[in-house]
């Protein structure tokens, strides 16, 4: 896997600026290991987990081949492959019965996340997971929030060179509500 650095720093830029914008951090949690401030260690361990996630990811080739996304499972026989993973529980938590097979485009995707579930301490997670909900609850946060997120995933990645103005975003947010609702 080939990093992109001028995509690679910015990104561990705004998980760390986003991540120092959050004022709910308790004053005993400044200081990490050796006196680093623990909020600068969060980028890292956001990029650490993305990264091996990515690397169990297929090229996109590989994705264009049906016989190669094509991976049926019987009934439980994939919960029993990733047990990390708590199929029931998400079954469960959805009101759903569980399927009697399950056709997985990826399976060795899931094979590296049931490993990772086990192997990385639970901190890791919970900052993986505080960042995502940070980044997409970023329109309906404060400015400072959207603004960084729109730094990189507008300036950096898309090349939008600035922000629409917050009722045209408002009014786009509104629109795909509605369209979601109605097709429901």
């Amino acid at each position: 896997m080939r990093v992109d650095r001028t995509v690679y720093n910015p990104h561990q830029q705004i998980v760390g600026t986003t991540l120092v914008v959050r004022t709910d951090v308790p004053d005993d949690a400044k200081l990490g290991a050796g006196d680093q401030p623990v909020l600068f260690l969060y980028p890292d361990t956001v990029l650490a987990v993305e990264t091996e996630l990515a690397k169990a990811c297929r090229a996109r080739v590989d994705l264009r081949d049906p016989n190669k996304n094509y991976n049926k499972f019987a009934a439980g026989e994939f919960a029993a492959k990733t047990p990390a993973l708590a199929w029931n529980v998400f079954f469960d938590g959805l009101k759903l019965t569980p399927p009697t097979y399950e056709i997985v485009g990826q399976p060795e995707f899931f094979d590296v996340l049931n490993t990772l579930v086990q192997n990385r301490p639970l901190s890791d997670w919970k900052t993986y997971l505080r960042w995502h909900l940070l980044h997409g609850s970023a329109p309906f946060l404060s400015s400072a929030f959207e603004t960084e997120n729109f730094n990189f995933y507008g300036k950096v990645l898309s090349g939008q060179p600035e922000q629409e103005p917050r009722w045209k975003r408002a009014a786009h947010s509104v629109h795909s509500t509605r369209q979601a609702t109605a097709s429901t």
